[in-house]
């Protein structure tokens, strides 16, 4: 059960990028990634990982500290950017998943 006392959001997204868009996909992913460690003090990880075994797999974990930040992310310039390709993929390419601490916490 979620500790009301703790308001961080921590999504987990994985997404199966197709070869032919992956040289699309990754440079924006990755100023996704950049610009949200880089210009949003609410954001306290994001993290982008391949699988070893399946390099179409991409898992990317975000922290942010609370809805509020969750919410400043989802109208940065960068997601905008992200999100616009994002939306011309297959359907059931991204799932995503949300998550919070529990506690004890050391986050």
């Amino acid at each position: 059960m979620p500790n009301p006392a703790r308001t961080g959001v921590i999504l987990a997204v994985r997404v199966h990028v197709a070869p032919a868009v992956r040289e699309r996909f990754m440079p924006l992913m990755l100023a996704n990634r950049d610009g949200a460690r880089t210009a949003e003090p609410g954001c306290l990880r994001y993290d982008v990982f391949q699988d070893f075994d399946d390099s179409d797999c991409i898992l990317v974990i975000e922290e942010y500290a609370d809805h509020a930040a969750l919410a400043a992310h989802r109208e940065s310039p960068h997601y905008l950017a992200w999100a616009e390709f994002a939306a011309s993929l297959p359907e059931g390419t991204i799932t995503r998943t949300r998550w919070t601490g529990v506690e004890p916490y050391a986050g």
